[in-house]
């Protein structure tokens, strides 16, 4: 069974493509030039609460393997969204707010979780989880700030708030049960954060 929910605005661009059972997509268009894309193969993985309203705003998502959750939501002008999932049970929250932002996200293996939220203008996410149980939650809130963050492992959490313009934050922890809580206000701030177990 195969379920595909399409709710499409003006001079919209959608392509999905789906393989073996239960897999949904829910997807809202309001605007113009906006292009959603998404690949989904395995069992009951859901796309839902798909939005894109404004203009030109871009959506690229795969979805391979069981019970795959994700919720994607661009709101203004030239937002740029690429997700991969691989696994079992991955769920990702992703919100942007303003123009020109982009996010690119990468998990792999069971259970984990990214929350990500930007607002503002310009900026811009990569973010990378491998292994079971990993959670980020990352905020940018500004403009032309920069993230990359990487977790491999079992059961790492990493906590990151960007506040102001064109700051920039690293970080990477492999091992298990490490935890990051990073703050960044201001401007032209830089960390770059490494942590091994």
């Amino acid at each position: 069974m195969k379920k595909l929910l399409v709710i499409a605005g003006v001079s919209a661009l959608m392509s999905t493509s789906v393989f073996a059972e239960n897999n949904e997509v829910y997807l809202d268009q309001i605007g113009s030039s906006n292009d959603f894309s998404s690949s989904q193969e395995g069992y009951a993985n859901v796309i839902g609460q798909a939005l894109q309203k404004g203009s030109s705003n871009e959506a690229d998502l795969t979805q391979k393997g069981f019970r795959h959750f994700s919720v994607t939501k661009q709101l203004g002008n030239s937002n740029e969204m690429v997700g991969f999932q691989f696994g079992h049970r991955n769920e990702v929250d992703a919100l942007q707010k303003g123009n020109g932002n982009k996010l690119v996200y990468k998990q792999r293996d069971n259970s984990n979780y990214i929350d990500s939220f930007q607002k503002g203008n310009f900026n811009s996410a990569n973010l990378t989880q491998e292994g079971d149980f990993n959670d980020i939650d990352a905020n940018q809130m500004g403009n032309h700030n920069g993230l990359k963050g990487v977790q491999s492992g079992y059961h790492n959490y990493a906590d990151s708030l960007q506040k102001g313009s064109r700051n920039m934050l690293s970080y990477e922890q492999r091992g298990n049960a490490d935890t990051l809580n990073a703050y960044q206000s201001g401007s032209y701030n830089t960390a770059t954060i490494r942590q091994k177990n």
